[in-house]
């Protein structure tokens, strides 16, 4: 054996052909069975064995000092050739049971089975057979094959040894009656001539009947031309073959069936006959169309666009291709985290009464899904955890259709579920998860792209929105009263796609209602029937306007339709296909100019971005209005003094008023810089006693004395709070006087005729109370005012150098300090003097 011993384990012994070490230069049969020389009994046994598995080649290897060599070899035809490894032959002379492997490390071969022979307890080598079959598809036949050829090669050697010898006859019946598949042989002339009990067996024909039968009279009548074609190529090429046709038996049943056949030759190498096996391939027929229909069912699944439709698609599925009677899918809802049921057969609406929904710690479906493992019940009423103990449905399947949700399979029997049912319920619950995930990433997907639309539509309108903002806030600087302002707001501001209203409203001058002042966009009239809804209902409701005039804060109503017969101001708004609105309080300084309102066609309209942007137009809005009425009032020919007591105890005077234990007269507000008004006021206490009370008061922010002589003190002061002059000022207004005494303030102002009085003394008033002694108009005589040709800056400017003494000799403040007072620099406060002076002498000189 020193030629053909094999070193290497993984180098594969192959079959060594006409001049190898088979005994006496045997060829082994290619296949077909030669009878009349020395080695035919183990040439027989092994192409039998190999065309009961239905391999391409089988080997008889035999066993020695140095390795391994082929003994008898049988083949499908010339062209194959016996191949297998080193590791493979080793591993089945080791153990005792038959080796049966689907695929494996050899290049040569995808299937494998052996086992060892050994001849009177001594060890032999092994019985081979490579290249996948009919067999293996069962690997216990194969099992079964395998150990009949092992035992029959080793009573031949065994036989041989003492100088008996088998019979090919005998070695054949012996053969036939191991292999549990049908096997057979028949004459040339169709003649069954042996056979095992199988065939009787499976036909239900008994030994009597099945002599006087043909071999195709076991075939079905459609199948019978196409087997005596495959028999007449296997007997022409001299070569085995495989059919599949239906065995018919005695009652009439067609069973799906394997045929594999070799011929038998004689010496001479004439066919004088078949021999093969017959397998029943029902199994793997139903295997097949499971498996098409599995895929089918895939394919049905991707397109579909809903976790309903992929559920009850699977449904379907489990139900009609593994017969089970009880199915249904739930699929997990995260925000209610619970299991909802999804799809179900017609036998869970028979079966179960109430299909429930399953919760945390709520049965065994939740247990399992949490797991995500596969659970199987053989009776479900004995889990710890089963949600109904007295369930109908015995046998239970629960199987995870990934994070979706689960696949639930039951039955009214006791385990009623195998292996392979659970494991084409996981692939369907496998293919279930792929469509949900494919399902879940486009929606996903879908979602975002929306989001993505949204935000580019909603940075598109708040662009415009910007926009629009910005251009008014240019225009506000030349408009010249609070009505054109109104009417420039309204307009440009109703200009946006998305807004379809827009009005600016004050309250009448004394009263409580509002006044629309300006209005533009479609819907008009919705305001006056609005307001007449609420003098019809008595002033009980209260819409957006009222609302953000009464609380001073920004009233958003995103949604219009939501509770709409709870108010009638929304079935007006309905009505005009305003779906959401907005109002925004103009106020500047703690003074109410009224509010901006802004209706819109879409719902959520405003969204915070928006409503931040209106915010700020709105407080541009105020501003401008109240520096309008201030241009009006310093303008008008008529004035309304008033003269107005206030309850000031707690005014930031009030404080001062008490330190300095003497009466404090504002005789001028001038606006600074900073929107604050800086006060003038004098008093009859001494100047270090007004140093000190503007050092200690509360109220003050800072001040200084700017004059004092023997009766009297002038200083400047700024408080925390607002006071009374800012309050006028914000209303349009001038203080003529503001008399501080223990305990309350006398007021002397002059306004517009059109001023809000009631509004005016509400703001004077505090936390105390405000009441109008006396009232009366004051027309105007005078042609001109010197003072109309200044600016409100030169006046303030003008003003404040006044008051502080800057014109005094010596002066009793520095253009710095007076400069620092105004809160602007020096050179501002120097140009804005100047030019001051020079337009009031331009107007008294060229009268």
């Amino acid at each position: 054996m020193g030629e053909d011993t094999q070193p290497a384990a993984d180098r594969p012994v192959e079959d060594p052909g006409d001049d190898g070490p088979g005994r006496a230069g045997h060829r082994p049969a290619s296949g077909r069975v030669q009878y009349g020389r020395e080695d035919d009994g183990i040439a027989t046994v092994v192409e039998l064995g190999r065309v009961a598995l239905g391999c391409t080649a089988g080997a008889l290897v035999q066993v020695g000092t140095d390795g391994w060599v082929v003994h008898t070899a049988a083949t499908e035809d010339d062209a194959s050739r016996f191949a297998v490894s080193d590791r493979r032959i080793r591993a089945t002379v080791g153990s005792p049971d038959p080796t049966v492997e689907t695929g494996g490390d050899d290049a040569s071969s995808e299937w494998f089975a052996g086992r060892r022979v050994t001849v009177d307890g001594d060890p032999f080598g092994a019985v081979c057979f490579v290249g996948e079959g009919a067999a293996a598809r069962d690997r216990s036949t194969a099992r079964t094959v395998v150990d009949g050829v092992a035992d029959l090669l080793a009573g031949e050697l065994a036989g041989r040894g003492d100088g008996r010898e088998w019979s090919d006859r005998a070695l054949t019946e012996t053969l036939l009656e191991t292999v549990p598949d049908v096997l057979y042989a028949f004459s040339a002339d169709g003649r069954i001539v042996q056979w095992n009990d199988g065939l009787e067996r499976v036909t239900g024909y008994d030994s009597g009947e099945i002599a006087t039968m043909g071999a195709l009279d076991f075939v079905a009548v459609a199948d019978r031309a196409r087997v005596a074609e495959a028999l007449g190529d296997i007997g022409a090429e001299s070569a085995p073959g495989a059919v599949e046709a239906d065995l018919v038996t005695r009652d009439g049943e067609a069973v799906p069936y394997e045929f594999n056949g070799a011929p038998i030759t004689d010496a001479d190498g004439e066919v004088v006959g078949f021999a093969g096996v017959g397998r029943d391939v029902s199994d793997y027929r139903d295997h097949e169309e499971t498996l098409t229909a599995l895929h089918d069912v895939t394919r049905e699944l991707l397109p579909l666009e809903s976790e309903e439709a992929i559920c009850e698609r699977v449904v379907a599925a489990t139900t009609d291709l593994l017969d089970i009677e009880v199915v249904g899918a739930f699929l997990f809802d995260e925000a209610a985290n619970v299991l909802e049921p999804a799809a179900r057969n017609a036998g869970a609406d028979e079966v179960v009464e109430e299909v429930p929904t399953f919760g945390p710690g709520e049965g065994v479906a939740w247990e399992a899904f949490m797991r995500g493992e596969v659970a199987v019940f053989d009776d479900v009423r004995a889990a710890e955890a089963v949600y109904n103990p007295e369930t109908a449905v015995r046998s239970e399947l629960f199987v995870p259709m990934g994070e979706h949700g689960i696949l639930l399979a039951g039955s009214t029997a006791v385990a009623a579920f195998d292996d392979r049912t659970v494991e084409l319920a996981d692939l369907l619950a496998a293919n279930a998860e792929a469509a949900l995930d494919t399902v879940a990433r486009k929606r996903a997907l879908t979602e975002r792209d929306a989001e993505l639309s949204r935000q580019h539509r909603r940075l598109e309108r708040l662009d415009e929105i910007n926009e629009r903002v910005r251009r008014i806030g240019h225009a506000l600087v030349g408009a010249e009263t609070p009505a054109e302002i109104a009417d420039l707001v309204c307009e440009r501001l109703a200009a946006v796609e998305q807004f379809s209203l827009v009005a600016l409203s004050t309250r009448d001058r004394g009263g409580d209602e509002p006044t629309v002042e300006a209005v533009a966009g479609r819907g008009d009239g919705y305001f006056e029937v609005v307001e007449a809804t609420v003098a019809d209902a008595g002033g009980g409701a209260e819409n957006p306007t009222r609302r953000a005039r009464r609380t001073r804060e920004p009233v958003v109503v995103d949604r219009v339709a939501s509770d709409f017969r709870g108010e009638a101001w929304r079935q007006e708004a309905l009505s005009r296909d305003f779906r959401s609105v907005a109002a925004f309080p103009l106020v500047h300084h703690g003074v109410p100019h009224g509010v901006l309102t802004v209706c819109a066609g879409a719902p959520d309209a405003f969204d915070e971005e928006t409503v931040t942007v209106l915010v700020e137009l709105a407080d541009m809005v105020a501003k401008a209005s109240g520096a309008a009425k201030r241009r009006l009032a310093a303008s008008a020919d008529d004035e309304v003094e008033l003269v107005v007591r206030i309850d000031s105890s707690l005014a930031p005077i009030g404080p001062l008023v008490n330190e300095l234990g003497a009466d404090v007269t504002v005789t001028r507000a001038v606006p600074a810089a900073d929107e604050t008004c800086l006060l003038y006021a004098e008093t009859a206490a001494d100047a270090d006693a007004v140093a000190d009370g503007l050092a200690a008061a509360a109220g003050v922010a800072d001040g200084r004395v700017v004059s004092a002589s023997a009766d009297r003190t002038r200083f400047e002061l700024r408080t925390v709070d607002r006071t009374a002059a800012d309050a006028v000022r914000g209303a349009g207004g001038r203080i003529v006087r503001l008399v501080h005494t223990d305990g309350h303030a006398r007021l002397v102002a002059r306004v517009r005729p059109e001023t809000d009085v009631r509004e005016l003394t509400g703001r004077l008033g505090g936390d105390g109370e405000a009441t109008v002694l006396a009232q009366r108009t004051d027309p105007t005589v005078a042609e001109s005012d010197p003072f109309d040709a200044l600016t409100e800056r030169q006046r303030a400017a003008l003003l404040a150098a006044y008051d502080a003494g800057f014109f005094e000799w010596p002066r009793h403040s520095s253009g710095e300090k007076v400069a620092a007072d105004l809160s602007v620099a020096q050179p501002t406060f120097a140009e804005h003097l100047r030019r001051a002076q020079a337009n009031l002498l331009r107007s008294l000189l060229e009268e």
